[in-house]
């Protein structure tokens, strides 16, 4: 069984002893609508309420036993998952958070776990709901709630689609993610044909003068947690190479996101797209480059709200390259690095 199937069929069972508590607690033989039939967790509460009345209890005891010991057994087959070991740091996840990203991961890929959520939610529309995830991790209610509060590492690292707000919001895993979670590096749309990963070991052919390869070797030497790169210079001068070249000295691929062709492109779809391909350069391990990041900036010399969001919360080092003079406000301590004009001759 590979990795990933034994996580799933962890969930799985994690969601069926969920069901069985209810089943156990005489809830779920009868239409979930009438009083009778409330589901209580404290199990005082539980009693009052049923107290006088004929639910069966316990039906499910021997069942419960043997998931117990096949939840302790899938466990240990699910540990070391790769992908997810990877994700799980990079975005920052905590025990919480990560837990709810496997319930809808196993949502997502498992037609079982989506039956068994179905029927932790009656009273709801066909989906993953955070309750139910409360109820299959048998966690704390606020501290899922504070796992998907916006600015949360779900949220930032688009781990997540979120729904609404409270414990009836809905849970998605966007494609994006699912698809490198199962394997697949290639970018997805809109990003798709846009974004371009280059890989450290990609020679570009570019030959940067001496001077300008001794300043970005100091600057490689004074990379610190969320600081910006600034590489100013004209087109052709080798800013590209130049932020290659920072990436491949800290071993980590370079993420090339276009600044004018994304602008354009959340302009055409009405959305902000500058967060996902963050987002995405992040799940890679990826430094991010805003090429002509200028575009950044109206008419008047302001960023958009929704830009400098995604800018300031983006953990590590960001490039970012343009043509014009004068501060380029980045949200973060920002190390310049001039270029020359290439020449023939250089």
């Amino acid at each position: 069984m590979s990795e990933l199937a034994a996580l799933i069929a962890s969930v799985r069972l994690h969601a069926e002893a969920a069901l069985m508590r209810r089943l156990n607690a005489g809830s779920g033989f009868a239409d979930p609508r009438l009083p009778s039939q409330i589901y209580l967790r404290d199990d005082a509460a539980l009693a009052r309420l049923t107290a006088g009345t004929l639910r069966p209890r316990g039906t499910h005891d021997k069942a419960a036993v043997e998931l117990a010991t096949a939840i302790t057994a899938a466990q240990a087959a699910a540990r070391g998952h790769t992908r997810l070991g990877l994700l799980v740091p990079r975005l920052a996840l905590d025990a919480t958070a990560s837990g709810v990203l496997v319930v809808a991961i196993a949502y997502a890929l498992d037609l079982d776990t989506r039956e068994l959520c179905h029927a932790l939610a009656p009273r709801r529309r066909p989906a993953l709901h955070l309750e139910t995830c409360v109820d299959i991790l048998q966690a704390d209610a606020s501290a899922l709630l504070h796992a998907i509060a916006p600015g949360s590492p779900l949220r930032r690292g688009r781990a997540l689609a979120i729904d609404g707000d409270g414990l009836a919001a809905t849970l998605e895993i966007p494609n994006p993610t699912l698809a490198w979670l199962l394997g697949d590096d290639a970018l997805l749309p809109p990003l798709a044909g846009l974004c371009e990963l280059i890989a450290p070991e990609t020679e570009l052919g570019v030959v940067l003068p001496d001077p300008a390869i001794a300043a970005l070797d100091a600057v490689v030497a004074r990379l610190e947690h969320s600081v910006a790169v600034v590489i100013r210079g004209p087109r052709g001068s080798g800013r590209r190479a130049a932020a290659h070249r920072i990436a491949r000295a800290v071993g980590r691929p370079l993420f090339v996101i276009p600044m004018p062709a994304l602008i354009a492109l959340e302009t055409r779809a009405r959305a902000a797209l500058l967060g996902n391909a963050l987002a995405a350069a992040r799940l890679r391990d990826a430094i991010p480059y805003l090429a002509d990041a200028e575009a950044l900036y109206d008419e008047r010399g302001e960023m958009a709200p929704e830009h400098a969001d995604a800018i300031a919360h983006h953990p590590g080092v960001i490039i970012a390259a343009t043509a014009r003079s004068g501060h380029l406000e980045l949200r973060r301590p920002a190390l310049p690095i001039a270029l020359p004009r290439t020449e023939l001759d250089d």
